[in-house]
């Protein structure tokens, strides 16, 4: 007479450790896992089952295991056991699939049969499940569950992607439609989307790259593996003099176990001289949160920063961004984010990005229904509104500024916009002295200059209005002030 024995192997990876269960005094089962002390995520690993102790009535049944968390190697032999007659298959693997094929057999299995099973980890596995389907079979024996738990080796992460991270909004640079590589084009070694601006008085600037992750503990950073890099300039440094190249700037590398970062300063005006002002290992006054996929397919950069190192005033704070790589079989390349990529050499405020305005304070008021105040000979009709046509935001590029000295806005719109003004305290237009424009996805950017006058301390009110090709006007005005200087 037959009774089938169902066993169940249930396996969390780590500890080192044999279990072992007897089924009865008289007609004892007993079997033991042994598991390798540590794992790695992705790793290859070994465990074994072996059968101590076996009742002398069983004989072989077929035995079926399915496997969760672990990718048993494929189509060859996978264990042996040996019999009385020889060594014969225990399980295989055809198409995939682990099947028994021990079949009906006379002789009997020896207590100390071992079965190795290798294969690799999972990606995301936190446990390893192994169940029998058919067992073998004796008198007396009862079905049992040898369980083993433990965690990851020490310094691993949980398993995440990419995937829920919302780019909606965020530019995307490739190098070919936005963007500029430093070298060759043939070494695209990535891409990524960016969103950056001043929110709640903090710079903050994301990053989500995307591509094949380099660098080792002991080579990493700027040219030698992955690194998100952000310059960051302004008009002055912490010295008070005229800043020509860039301030300062964040390093953001992997070094082939996870993302770290320091910060430098540029010691020279004129020039590049970066000297290190918080190391990797130092604590900084700064936030950098950063998500490594288990994959090593990408990587996601937040910075945010209340002050920028080398910096006198924050008010007029830019950056240009960048990031390089150097993966298996290329050369390390570089992605700047806008057409220039030389801020060591000189800085061009056209490719930077503008942190003078803080995004929660942005001016999203409706305009006015009431009619106009502003002096006229003439009746003045009140302005159609166009709905669609809205600035994003409308900032300049300082906001202190020496009488005499020119005020220069960068104000971006959304919608059908061809022509800026800018309105005076008296609801005067100022008259520009240099104005242009540009479009790149949907989003129209106008510069203009023009020059301010007043005593010390004077505080200048002005007010950006857009219009479109029919002469109706934006849905909404943004406020803007200098302070003589």
């Amino acid at each position: 007479m037959k009774r089938i024995i169902s066993v169940i192997l249930t396996v969390l990876l780590v500890s080192a450790l044999a279990f072992t269960f007897a089924v009865s005094a008289e007609d004892e089962f007993a079997l033991s896992v042994k598991l390798p002390e540590t794992f790695e995520a992705d790793s290859t690993i070994e465990f074994s089952v072996t059968v101590d102790k076996i009742p002398a009535g069983c004989v072989g049944a077929p035995l079926t295991f399915d496997f969760e968390g672990i990718d048993i190697e494929a189509d060859g032999v996978v264990a042996k056991c040996t019999v009385e007659g020889g060594e014969i298959d225990f399980f295989k693997v055809e198409d995939g699939v682990v099947d028994g094929v021990i079949g009906d057999w006379k002789n009997e299995i020896k207590a100390g049969l071992t079965i190795t099973f290798k294969g690799k980890v999972a990606s995301g596995a936190k446990e390893i499940k192994i169940t029998t389907h058919e067992g073998l079979e004796a008198d007396g024996a009862v079905a049992a569950v040898v369980t083993a738990k433990s965690t990851l080796k020490s310094g691993d992460k949980p398993v995440v992607t990419l995937d829920g991270i919302d780019t909606t909004g965020w530019t995307y640079v490739d190098g070919i439609e936005t963007g500029l590589w430093q070298g060759e084009t043939d070494q695209d070694v990535g891409t990524y989307y960016y969103k950056a601006g001043k929110v709640d008085g903090k710079y903050v600037i994301e990053f989500l790259f995307k591509g094949e992750l380099s660098g080792t503990p002991e080579s990493f950073g700027n040219g030698n593996g992955t690194n998100v890099r952000v310059w960051f300039h302004s008009n002055k440094n912490a010295d008070g003099a005229d800043q020509i190249t860039y301030n300062s700037f964040i390093d953001v590398s992997y070094n082939g176990i996870e993302m770290v970062n320091r910060f430098l300063k540029n010691s020279v005006t004129d020039a590049n001289k970066a000297e290190v002002v918080y190391g990797y290992d130092d604590e900084k006054p700064y936030t950098v949160t950063t998500i490594v996929p288990t994959a090593k397919d990408g990587v996601y950069v937040k910075i945010e920063l209340t002050e920028i190192p080398n910096v006198i005033d924050n008010d007029d704070v830019e950056g240009i961004l960048t990031v390089s790589n150097k993966p298996e079989g290329k050369g390390n390349n570089a992605l700047y984010a806008d057409q220039y990529k030389t801020p060591y050499s000189g800085w061009d405020t056209n490719y930077a990005v503008h942190f003078y305005t803080d995004s929660s304070e942005e001016s999203s008021e409706e305009p006015s229904v009431e009619p106009s105040e502003e002096p006229s000979e003439e009746p003045v009709e009140e302005p159609t509104i166009n709905e669609d046509l809205v600035i994003k935001s409308a900032v300049l590029r300082a906001t202190k500024i020496v009488s005499g000295k020119n005020a220069m806005l960068t104000a971006k719109v959304s919608g059908d916009a061809v022509s800026v003004v800018v309105l005076d305290a008296d609801g005067n237009a100022v008259e520009f002295k240099k104005v242009a424009s540009n479009e790149k996805n949907g989003i129209v950017t106008f510069q203009a200059v023009w020059t301010v006058t007043g005593s010390r301390g004077d505080i200048l009110s002005f007010t950006v209005v857009v219009y479109d090709s029919n002469g109706l006007r934006s849905s909404n005005t943004v406020p803007i002030t200098v302070t003589i200087k």
